[in-house]
């Protein structure tokens, strides 16, 4: 009789963005997630827009190519440093760091990376908007809970007056 394998760890995504209700999220999947999962921290930013491609006639693009360079060079370095301060919570354990392009929302990058990585959870933060705010601006945490290949834990921040 042969022995029973190890069970591969489950992979957890924990999405980040640097602000106090993702960093609260972190903290909260810290505490919650199993010891021996396999923690991703990811970071999604804007993918590097080339301004001659939608530049139009004779003015030329609103932007110069260097002004988009150092603009995507900035939120990189803003993504690293938030990335930072979001393994902070997860002290010696290790966790993946990815800072993930987009070019369509947040919340559907995240459900295509939760697919891709074969996730067994994904956790985000809620800013705690109340449901019109939400249905004006959009909402990440509401797209992910909806759409994601995999459960979802959404930390909710704290309730706003909005």
């Amino acid at each position: 009789m042969t022995e029973p394998s190890a069970e591969t760890p489950i992979h957890v995504i924990v999405a980040t963005d640097g602000t106090d209700a993702s960093l609260l999220a972190v903290h909260e999947a810290a505490h919650l997630v199993p010891a021996d999962a396999e923690l991703s921290l990811v970071i999604v930013v804007d993918e590097f827009h080339d301004p001659q491609e939608d530049a139009g006639g004779f003015e030329g693009p609103v932007e110069t190519y260097e002004q988009a360079e150092a603009d995507y060079r900035e939120a990189i370095v803003a993504a690293e440093g938030a990335l930072a301060r979001s393994a902070q919570a997860f002290g010696p354990r290790p966790i993946r760091q990815q800072i993930v392009e987009r070019s369509g929302s947040i919340g559907a990058r995240l459900c295509a990376l939760a697919e891709e990585q074969d996730a067994a959870m994904l956790v985000v933060g809620s800013h705690g908007h109340r449901a019109i705010v939400d249905v004006l601006l959009g909402s990440v945490s509401s797209y992910v809970a909806h759409h994601s290949p995999c459960p979802v834990l959404v930390i909710r921040g704290h309730q706003s007056d909005d």
